[in-house]
């Protein structure tokens, strides 16, 4: 029966109107089985339910519905005719399902074909479910007793009960132990005898547990094993003491570890900062809560990593800032001696070293490795840094330093007026993205914005069309960018080769921005109204300035969605 005779049956069956219906026709077991797939696909889920129990529910009906419905499923009385049908059930039953009905108790005639070897990959599956049933856990650990994995699998399992875990603590082989102590249900009752009775890898185990009680974490800080006592430095509930006690330990990695818990006290810091391990030190200054103090003492530190991390902690001062910026640029003028008095035409910089040790020079001119433009990049985004040192970056040779100036946050802006005028300055920089980072800026300037306007890229245009200090004369300006080739001809040059003429395409992103924008002008939206782009008439239909009259003109759109809108905002209005 093809699907509209089917529909055309269950009508006439139902009466066409009710969910009851379908309901007492699923649970019927003279239903045809073609009536029954179709009601299979009811999205009532009582009526699913009785369908995956009808016992003349086709097999792959069945097996589907059994994954969603696994009770009902076995409540059916077929099943015991498949098992017998079916030579081997379980390699006919879909693994979803199969893992579903886990969940339930299964009969005898679904359970004996699992004792077969070659379904004993699915037991070590089976046992990663969750929810599996008591009686399932019993008998699979009675009847696989020797299988591993099993063993090892349930005792990982968060839904395995306690009953079971306390079994399993027990286990002969220490790796199952090990999984237990991992375990985050386990009681306390298992984690306190495991942690009395079992070896160092179970007690790692258990430190690295995150339900570890606190109790027990101050027990294992004391264990006679450093990998026991590195794993209580690394957890994320060790008491602020407890971490205390352990930046004092005999051993190096364990007082590392310390220094990298995002809980380690301020004095625990300042502690482990005086030690003088390079992995330590960039541990400490790379941590948010390191006191003010011990991040003056690291400015002295000379690696590039701890110089990184203290460029951007929010307790480095302005001065050190300032002093981050210049020394990241002054770091290879030893080198640049040397190599121009070997090779005096290999050299990077962009303009002769003098004696002058002036910091805007050096942060201009120099050329500097991957390490020392990321200091002064995150110099630039660091909330401390000075007015100075940000004019002084924002003439930095790398792109991606003045970049770093240009996307500064607006929160962290110290000193407003000197910051838009730096922004002034990087409207005109020669790298896309910078100029791109100050359309999108919320502090840009009136005139960076009427800069950014005449930009030869659309998308930064576009982001000065959104932008809420955008005039209303620039808008309007915008609100005509029919197309690159127009914005170049308006603004740089009347007269382009054809081959850069046929190189720009149309584009109605601007515009689009332009119609989004609450600030737009109502006769620039009027003008984007009769827009030749359809997304361009329906963007405006959105804008908080649109008037009635634009409103009763849309209505007449031959777009029918834009016109539909705009009867829609009339009446919503």
């Amino acid at each position: 029966m093809d699907a509209e005779k089917t529909e055309a049956h269950i009508s006439a069956l139902l009466g066409g109107e009710s969910v009851e219906g379908d309901r007492a026709l699923a649970a019927n077991s003279t239903t045809p089985a073609d009536i029954l797939e179709a009601l299979s696909k009811s999205r009532d889920a009582s009526v699913r339910q009785q369908v995956a129990a009808n016992p003349n529910t086709p097999i792959a009906v069945l097996w589907k519905l059994g994954a969603e419905f696994p009770e009902y499923f076995l409540k059916n009385p077929i099943v015991p005719l498949l098992c017998l049908e079916f030579g081997d059930v379980i390699a006919a039953i879909p693994e979803d399902t199969l893992f579903e009905l886990c969940s339930c108790e299964i009969p005898d005639c679904l359970y004996q074909p699992l004792l077969n070897p070659k379904h004993q990959h699915l037991i070590g599956e089976i046992a990663r479910c969750s929810g599996i049933h008591k009686s399932l856990l019993e008998r699979l650990l009675q009847d696989f007793s020797d299988y591993l994995d099993l063993r090892i699998n349930l005792a990982r399992n968060p839904s395995t009960p306690a009953f079971i875990l306390a079994r399993l603590a027990a286990d002969r082989a220490p790796v199952v132990r090990d999984a237990v102590a991992s375990n985050s249900s386990n009681p306390i009752e298992i984690l306190q005898k495991l942690a009395e009775n079992g070896d160092s890898l179970t007690r790692d185990a258990i430190a690295s547990n995150e339900s570890t009680p606190i109790a027990l974490l101050h027990q294992l800080a004391n264990d006679s094993t450093s990998l026991v006592r590195r794993a209580v430095a690394r957890h994320y509930q060790a008491p602020r003491e407890v971490l205390h006690h352990l930046a004092a330990d005999s051993c190096y990695s364990v007082r590392l570890t310390v220094a990298k818990n995002l809980h380690a006290h301020p004095k625990t810091l300042r502690q482990l900062g005086e030690e003088t391990g390079i992995e330590m030190r960039r541990a400490v200054a790379k941590h948010p809560h390191t006191p003010a103090d011990t991040i003056r003492a690291l400015g002295r530190e000379r690696d590039a990593e701890v110089r990184f991390s203290l460029a951007r902690h929010r307790y480095t001062t302005a001065a050190m800032l300032q002093q981050l910026a210049w020394e990241s640029n002054a770091a290879l003028l030893q080198d640049f001696a040397r190599i121009t008095a070997r090779e005096p035409r290999k050299n990077n910089y962009s303009v002769p070293v003098t004696e002058n040790r002036d910091i805007t020079a050096l942060v201009i001119h120099c050329n500097n490795s991957e390490s020392d433009r990321n200091i002064r990049g995150a110099v630039a985004q660091n909330r401390n840094t000075s007015p100075l040192t940000l004019e002084q970056l924002a003439g930095d040779n790398d792109d991606r330093v003045r970049w770093a100036v240009a996307s500064r946050e607006a929160e962290v802006v110290s000193s407003p007026q000197t910051f838009l005028e730096i922004l002034k300055q990087l409207s005109r920089d020669r790298d896309l993205s910078v100029r791109e980072a100050v359309a999108k800026h919320p502090y840009a300037p009136v005139e960076a914005l009427e800069c950014l306007a005449r930009d030869e890229s659309s998308n930064i245009r576009a982001h000065v069309a959104q932008h809420k200090n955008t005039p209303v004369e620039v808008l309007r300006q915008l609100a005509r960018d029919r197309s690159s080739l127009e914005f170049y001809q308006s603004f740089w040059s009347p007269g382009l080769s054809p081959a850069v003429e046929l190189g720009i395409a149309s584009d109605e992103y601007v515009r689009g921005a332009v119609a989004k924008n609450p600030n737009t002008p109502t006769d620039a939206i009027a003008e984007l109204a009769a827009d030749s782009m359809d997304c361009i008439r329906y963007a405006i239909l959105y804008n908080q300035s649109i008037t009635e009259d634009i409103l009763q003109y849309l209505t007449r759109d031959s777009h029918s969605a834009i016109a539909a809108a705009a009867v829609k905002r009339i009446r919503n209005s």
